[in-house]
């Protein structure tokens, strides 16, 4: 009886050994699984990623070639605009002054050239702050 209970528990033995066995070759085959699986998604992950960013500077670098070009053409612009202003101020000087001495040949009087000259600086001078005012609206 003894030798049938010592064959029963090694048979039962084996087969949990044989279980056991096929059960962590079981999990080890789903871990290496799960692990390629993860791995892939990781690097399809990264692969995305590396894709979105070198896009995205790609797409920086046409911003910014485009902001520069901008920026260089504004700032040409405000130079020429700057240069052209300090021109018409000396031809409107040039102006004022040919009409003041007009005038002087034709009043002989300083005062009188001086104070029509002025009066007319400042027609012109309200007349431009006038369309001004109007081209802001």
């Amino acid at each position: 009886m003894f030798a049938s209970l010592a064959r029963f528990v090694v048979s039962v033995s084996d087969f949990v050994e044989v279980q056991a066995s096929r059960a962590m070759t079981a999990v080890d085959a789903r871990g290496r699984e799960l692990k390629n699986t993860t791995q892939e998604s990781l690097d399809a992950l990264q692969s995305s990623l590396a894709r979105q960013g070198e896009t995205a500077r790609l797409k920086l670098r046409e911003e910014g070639v485009a902001l520069r070009k901008g920026v260089w053409n504004t700032v040409f612009a405000v130079t020429w605009l700057t240069v052209a202003a300090v021109l018409v101020l000396l031809g409107l000087s040039v102006v004022f002054v040919g009409v003041y001495l007009g005038i002087y040949e034709l009043v002989h009087y300083h005062w009188a050239a001086a104070l029509i000259t002025g009066a007319l600086t400042l027609a012109v001078a309200g007349v431009l702050i006038w369309i001004s005012r109007k081209l802001a609206d």
